[in-house]
């Protein structure tokens, strides 16, 4: 019998190449459909409703360390030797980075350590994200934060 249980305590991974390399704090990812309206002259409701666009998104949080270093690698290099690199190291990305998100399955004890151990399995991967916005917060008494947000070109998809 598979585990239906609600996720808890999920765990985003970032993956680059095939390597993790960090965790993110939070994870919101948003698929939209645009639509068009048909309908015909003297109708107030529409007779189709086509899709016409598909959008993906994703935004995610991290514990601020450095500006230069927090985040996800490779989405960006803020280390350049000059202006024009840096707007090279943009305008050249090509494939974008993937985010594998893990969710945490069955817990079993240990019979040596009778300690609880949790298996992450993978959840979804959204494959070639670009980086459309960064930004960071510093708040007086609290933990600052990085803040990335990225548009994805195709859907998540589960293998039937």
């Amino acid at each position: 019998m598979s585990d239906q249980r609600t996720m808890t305590a999920p765990l985003a991974v970032i993956k680059v190449n095939g390597i993790a390399v960090g965790k993110m704090k939070d994870l919101r990812i948003s698929e939209t459909f645009r639509r068009g309206r048909i309908a015909g002259i003297g109708e107030l409701t529409p007779s189709e409703l086509p899709a016409l666009e598909w959008n993906g998104t994703l935004t995610c949080d991290f514990y601020e360390i450095d500006f230069t270093k927090t985040g996800i690698p490779d989405s960006i290099k803020r280390i350049a030797p000059s202006l024009k690199d840096f707007v090279n190291n943009v305008l050249l990305q090509e494939n974008g980075v993937d985010v594998v998100i893990f969710k945490r399955s069955k817990k079993s004890v240990d019979s040596s350590t009778g300690l609880i151990k949790t298996t992450l399995v993978p959840y979804a991967t959204v494959r070639g994200c670009f980086l459309n916005r960064e930004g960071m917060n510093i708040s007086e008494g609290q933990v600052s934060g990085h803040n990335q947000e990225f548009s994805y070109m195709d859907p998540i998809m589960y293998s039937a």
